[in-house]
């Protein structure tokens, strides 16, 4: 069992934080869930996990994400982690 690690590189965006009306903001929240509709595609049956850049893992935490994601098709903990079960039922 391999780990792909994809990494999408942009310049820094000015500070967006909570501006959702704000058209900038939405180009990049668009840009994140095509990129993110790309790669699952490009791993069907697959597990797929997209952290943002600021996630810090202290503990190790495969086994139990593997776990819910058995019973799961996307698994979501707030701040930026995000779980698939890259499947037909998920696009």
């Amino acid at each position: 069992q391999g780990i792909n690690i994809f990494v999408k590189e942009k310049a820094t965006p000015p500070n967006l934080g909570g501006s959702t009306h704000d058209p900038v903001f939405k180009d990049l929240m668009l840009e994140r869930v095509l990129f993110y509709l790309q790669t699952l595609k490009k791993h069907k049956n697959e597990k797929v996990l997209f952290l943002d850049c600021d996630i810090i893992v202290f503990q190790p935490f495969v086994d139990d994400l593997e776990k819910h994601l058995k019973e799961k098709d996307i698994l979501h903990q707030g701040g930026g982690i995000l779980a698939f079960n890259s499947n037909e039922r998920i696009y």
